[in-house]
């Protein structure tokens, strides 16, 4: 079988060839030897096409037909790759994340482990709220604790005292209690969400977003200041385990091993 393609290739390449030599030639007689403006008009319009048909021939046998395999080859990689790891996006902007898209869908759990994530759970609190009133979601938030070690080399890292970022959580930890205020006044008949809430002592190398089959995690910044270039990666669960999903809620459920609770009343 290959043979046989190896020697329909040679046959196609022989005839493109001989395309380009025949234009070439026609272009000559047409030079040399005609003088009637018809048939040289003629003989003009077959050489060009003969000449730039084999041209065309041999770019899309040797170049275009390449780019289109090695496309090809690319997808099947790329498929292999998700149905590995579980990898569907990756983001280079945090502000790119359709954070309410996959709250809005999420109907089991919500996991939410970040340093304090003011800024994400101001922008989320209407969606979270809505879930949490209107929906069976189990949602578990983990933050940094107030008293944890990490706390000075964290503030120095975002550029702000300590007390900072110890009062920074604990409001936070206030918002969060205000949530759920809000849920358990909600008659029980009508949702059957729960939060919690945790203080975890470990350092928060990324964070992590779980919604139902979905995970997000965001990595930090190794230097000094905010940005909002973070490198994301969106995985989902490929039921096959061992995949980055599985890997992360793993990671989650020990955090949470060794966090702990705090009371929301």
């Amino acid at each position: 079988m290959a043979r046989a393609n190896e020697n329909m290739k040679n046959r196609f390449q022989i005839t493109s060839l001989l395309f380009i030599v025949a234009g070439l030639v026609l272009i000559i007689i047409k030079e040399m030897y005609v003088k009637s403006n018809l048939w040289g008009e003629i003989l003009n319009n077959v050489a060009v096409a003969l000449f730039f048909g084999g041209i065309f021939e041999i770019m899309n046998e040797f170049y275009l037909k390449e780019k289109l395999v090695d496309l090809i080859l690319n997808k099947l990689k790329l498929k292999e790759t998700i149905d590995k790891t579980g990898i569907t996006e990756v983001f280079s902007d945090i502000n790119d994340i359709d954070y309410r898209f996959y709250m809005k869908k999420a109907s089991r759990n919500i996991d939410i482990f970040h340093v304090y994530g003011r800024t994400w759970t101001n922008s989320h609190l209407e969606t979270i709220k809505d879930k949490l009133l209107r929906s069976n979601c189990n949602v578990r938030v983990i933050l940094l604790s107030p008293n944890s070690s990490f706390i000075m080399p964290l503030a120095e890292q975002f550029g702000m005292l300590e007390d900072e970022l110890r009062t920074n959580i604990i409001k936070m930890e206030e918002t969060w209690k205000q949530l759920y205020q809000a849920k358990i006044t909600v008659k029980k008949r009508k949702t059957q969400s729960s939060l919690n809430l945790y203080y975890s002592e470990s350092f928060p190398v990324y964070s992590l977003y779980r919604f139902d089959d979905t995970l997000i995690n965001v990595q930090s910044k190794p230097s000094k200041g905010r940005t909002t270039k973070l490198p994301t990666i969106v995985c989902v669960d490929t039921n096959k385990g061992n995949d980055l999903y599985d890997m992360y809620l793993k990671e989650i459920e020990e955090i949470i091993v060794q966090s702990q609770e705090v009371d929301l009343n």
